[in-house]
């Protein structure tokens, strides 16, 4: 029967030793690493002496080797083989030479080893060329226009996907990899081989047909031009073997042992030692964190803080989907050659160019760098017109001034509209007191649009916001909304002689005001001893997502300066999912993928 495409078939190799073929495989990767030219001195040497045999069994295969397996003994028989034409055949020349005749009579044993039903069939020499003594001149051009093309077909494929699908309809075998594989492994696949596991026959290009535990194996003819048709449903597998190039990653699995999942997005603080990996911290915005190993979702990663040997590392991933209730997730960082930002970037203090904390938090602040962030930044006081910074010195941070003694005084700076919008939320911040009165606090989900600022113990933030604060002159901790006093607890834990941390946990019940006095003002979550200042049950409305920080004073003053703030997702019971040190792991990805 004629077939509607061009395309050659052939019954697969049944009389030949693996050990033979292995032979085979090994001197065509001996000439593909030094060259055609050596064929003859090669040959002369005692090798390819059954290339002869190889070729007269199994004329048109291509794909030789796949990952030390022999290619004849993958899953059952082969149907038939399919190649391409022109360019893609690479036994096109050969093909079409006529057969080289011997006036030699056939040996005895060669009858036994090839039966003679076979040879009628064959359409080149099938005498072994060591027991006829034929000269390796008389097939040397066909051997050197086999060589060439034949190696060139036989980069070894280095990784194997498959899948087993109930198949029903019409479909190219191309179809079935992209549907049920990755069509990223068509770009440098090496072989496809479809079985069908099923009861019922599969037809191959309204011709023949594909019967139950056999397989179709294409090597050179293009996916999209084999077309599988099915009229009942069947059970097929699908097997591609394609050429990957090796990428070294670390892999950090993040564990959330929490009876709920992690809210999506996600702030996720990690804590690494990247001294064995890294051998400068002027490497770490070089680091690039994803969700697949292939970095087709890259996160965004703050770096916050490190130790002079990177034994001890702070960074903030932003994870875009929820780790589940006593669950994992694994993410991916690399080591690449360039600066990462805006997907990584570092702490203000570190590099204030490369600072991208707006990215990873839901609302943020900093003035610890050279300028402060962000720059619409804004500004209510009776004292000041503008924002006082003074920017970082050597090792010495930045920082706005808020207040400097003056009395019956207040500065609030701020966020008007932000990420914070919701409950469920952390509000963060650090700052410096020295004094004995008044007020020293972070507000939050207030819309300064609606409503104007009020009196809060003297500072001023907008009427419908929620506030936490200090006032050193009662010696209290104080939670307030919309001009009203709804908690106050002790400031023990606070101090009104240098660097406070204030944290506010806020849930849809309840605002809880944690905080400690710190040594400095660089610092995160792991160096901390935070205590409970104070807690309020209600019902929390989000009014907007104002967010800000203010000091204020009466009769008595103080000095108040600001150095950082942020808003964060609040996690499973306020417990952070713990994480891995990064696992040196090696990932195969297709040409097209990196």
């Amino acid at each position: 029967m004629s077939l509607p495409y061009k395309v050659r078939f052939k019954l697969p190799l049944e009389f030949l030793t693996l050990q033979d073929w292995n032979n085979f495989v090994q001197n065509l990767l001996f000439i593909n690493q030094y060259g055609s030219a050596k064929l003859l001195q090669y040959y002369q040497n005692g090798n390819f002496k059954n290339l002869n045999d190889i070729i007269a069994e199994y004329l048109y295969v291509s794909a030789l080797k796949v990952m030390g397996y022999n290619v004849l003994h993958n899953l059952s028989t082969p149907q038939a083989y399919t190649f391409g034409e022109g360019n893609q055949q690479p036994f096109q020349s050969m093909s079409n030479k006529p057969t080289v005749s011997f006036p030699y009579s056939i040996p005895f044993e060669f009858i036994q080893f090839y039966p003679i039903t076979k040879l009628p069939n064959y359409q080149f020499p099938v005498f072994p060329v060591e027991k006829l003594k034929v000269q390796l001149s008389q097939v040397s051009k066909q051997l050197q226009l086999l060589i060439p093309k034949l190696i060139s077909k036989i980069i070894t494929p280095n990784q194997i996907a498959g899948a087993q699908f109930q198949f029903s309809g019409t479909a190219t075998v191309e179809q079935l990899v992209e549907n049920y594989l990755d069509p990223s492994y068509l770009q440098t696949w090496r072989e496809i081989i479809i079985q069908n596991l099923g009861s019922s026959a599969v037809q191959i290009n309204n011709s023949i047909y594909l019967m139950p535990k056999q397989c179709l194996k294409i090597t050179a003819s293009s996916p999209s031009e084999i077309q599988l048709t099915a009229q009942t449903p069947t059970l097929l597998s699908e097997e591609i073997e394609f050429i990957g190039i090796p990428i070294t990653t670390y892999t950090i699995t993040i564990t959330n042992n929490q009876p709920d999942p992690t809210p999506s997005p996600f702030q996720q603080l990690l804590n690494l030692n990247l001294s064995s990996i890294l051998s400068s911290s002027s490497q770490l915005l070089n680091l690039q964190f994803c969700l697949d190993p292939l970095c087709q979702t890259p996160l965004y990663a703050w770096i916050s803080q490190y130790n002079s040997n990177l034994s001890t590392v702070y960074i903030w991933v932003l994870l875009p989907t929820s780790i589940p209730a006593n669950g994992s997730l694994t993410i991916y960082m690399f080591v690449r050659n360039t600066n990462q930002y805006p997907y990584t970037g570092i702490n203000a203090y570190y590099n204030t160019a490369y600072d991208n904390g707006s990215y990873v938090f839901d609302a943020y602040i900093n003035a610890m760098g050279t300028s402060y962030l962000p720059s619409n930044l804004q500004i209510y006081s009776n004292v000041y017109s503008s924002i006082q910074f003074t920017p970082q010195s050597g090792t010495t941070p930045g920082h706005i001034l808020i207040l400097n003694n003056q009395g019956n005084s207040h500065t609030t700076i701020y966020l008007p509209i932000t990420n914070a919008n919701n409950v469920n939320e952390i509000f963060e911040e650090v700052g410096y007191y020295n004094g004995i009165a008044d007020a020293q606090g972070i507000a939050f989900l207030g819309n300064s649009a609606t409503s104007s600022f009020g009196n809060y113990y003297n500072a001023y933030f907008p009427s419908n916001s929620y506030a936490v604060f200090i006032d050193a002159y009662y010696s209290a901790s104080v939670i307030f909304y919309n001009g009203t006093t709804e908690a106050k607890g002790s400031d023990s834990m606070f101090t009104s002689s240098g660097y406070n941390f204030y944290q506010a946990i806020v849930t849809s019940s309840e605002i809880e005001f944690y905080g400690s006095s710190i040594l400095t003002p660089i610092i995160d979550l792991p160096q901390l001893s935070l205590q409970l200042a104070t807690s309020w049950f209600s019902s929390i409305t989000v009014n907007g997502s104002f967010f800000g920080f203010g000091d204020s004073s009466g009769a008595a003053s103080h000095i108040g300066y600001f150095y950082w703030t942020r808003a964060r997702k609040l996690p499973p019971n306020n417990v952070m999912p713990s994480n891995s040190q990064p696992q040196k792991t090696i990932v195969l990805v297709t040409r097209g993928q990196t």
